[in-house]
């Protein structure tokens, strides 16, 4: 019984560290401690032996982040779950403004991105975050042969064409309701096919 409760007050000692690498640093000032302090009552949630072991985190950072966004989204109603487009990556945004509200993921305030999307944008490959035995496919006949012929799933397929449309040219599909396979797919047509 020692054992455990000297485990459990390191764990809640990491736990205290953690949030006051936020507090204390200049840099964090305007992050919303509550969503901190939920995160990490999760990241730091003991396992049978009072120890943290990580797998919390690993689970939400390896394939599930999807459902840690929602699971920060219906904690705090108002955010905005986002597409972290060059990491693949599916993060909450306390708010609306994709430039400069704050996003958060299992590991806290989430920085390492280059660009935002609203997870909306992701249409029907948003399934493929979703890990419950569903794959994206396409409905176009002809690039699920381009496909088939490159020997290529579809979904990594969707991604790599639409990765590769110069930013001009995707600042003009920005002006339309279309979404990244409906753009993928619009550009091979026009330009790869």
């Amino acid at each position: 019984m020692e054992k455990l409760k000297s485990n459990w007050r390191k764990i809640e000692e990491k736990k205290k560290e953690w949030l006051n690498f936020y507090k204390e640093n200049d840099k964090y000032k305007n992050v919303n401690m509550q969503v901190l302090e939920f995160i990490a009552e999760m990241t730091f949630f003991p396992n049978l032996d009072c120890t943290s072991d990580g797998c919390i985190d690993h689970l939400f950072l390896n394939g599930y982040c999807y459902y840690f966004a929602q699971i920060l989204n219906t904690a705090f109603p108002g955010g905005t779950i986002c597409w972290s487009v060059d990491r693949g990556h599916i993060v909450w945004l306390d708010g609306t403004d994709l430039e400069n509200d704050i996003a958060y993921d299992i590991t806290g305030v989430y920085e390492d991105y280059e660009e935002l999307r609203p997870i909306s944008y992701l249409g029907t490959t948003l399934i493929d975050f979703l890990h419950n035995d569903k794959k994206w496919e396409s409905n176009d006949e002809g690039f699920k042969k381009y496909c088939k012929e490159k020997n290529v799933e579809e979904i990594y397929q969707i991604e790599t064409i639409w990765m590769q449309i110069p930013k001009e040219e995707l600042a003009k599909y920005d002006k339309t309701d279309l979404t990244l396979p409906e753009v993928a797919l619009d550009y091979w047509r026009k330009n790869l096919r």
